[in-house]
């Protein structure tokens, strides 16, 4: 049968696995940083393209917000083969959408929004984690509270057996 430590236990090795999965998608991300983009045959090693959702977390702004500032400044946009829409980094610098100092020295702009994604996924896994060992004292105190419990029954159970002997001794006496 397995205890309740063993399965909070458990648990934690679950939040650490995430966290090491996340950790291993960042070295990945970061190996494959150098890649260059290739649009139309060309590419493009001195931008930074990203899609909408991404520039939109790394501006720290929603996606609706992202694309008032697309058709505003009629920005450029290439399609992947998927067809998925990709933006220059640069022009939400330039309109002030995105701090220059929101990329990391020696971070490209994709770096940056995994590390930006990194850091909201270890603070989730924190907060499970956090939440997680407030049950596991919640058990703990049960626990405790139905030990407690257990040994005034106990108390009772003796107390009322030695009453029933009691009662039985001198009912047997009455008897003779």
């Amino acid at each position: 049968m397995t205890t309740i430590t063993e399965t909070y236990t458990g648990i934690g090795t679950e939040i650490a696995t995430a966290t090491a999965t996340a950790i291993d998608t960042c070295i990945e991300a970061n190996a494959n940083a150098g890649t260059a983009i290739v649009v139309g045959g060309a590419m493009d090693t001195a931008e930074d393209w990203l899609t909408r959702p991404r520039i939109g977390q790394l501006a720290g702004k929603n996606e609706q917000t992202i694309d008032r500032d697309i058709k505003r400044h009629g920005f450029e946009s290439r399609s992947l083969p998927n067809g998925t829409k990709l933006f220059r980094v640069s022009d939400f610098i330039r309109i002030g959408r995105i701090k220059a100092t929101d990329i990391p020295n020696g971070l490209t702009a994709g770096q940056a929004v995994e590390v930006l994604r990194l850091q909201e996924q270890v603070a989730a896994l924190l907060r499970e984690n956090g939440e997680l060992r407030g049950r596991l004292e919640e058990v703990r105190g049960a626990g405790d509270l139905m030990r407690a419990q257990l040994e005034a029954k106990d108390s009772q159970i003796r107390a009322s057996d030695s009453n029933l002997r009691a009662a039985l001794t001198l009912a047997t006496r009455t008897a003779a």
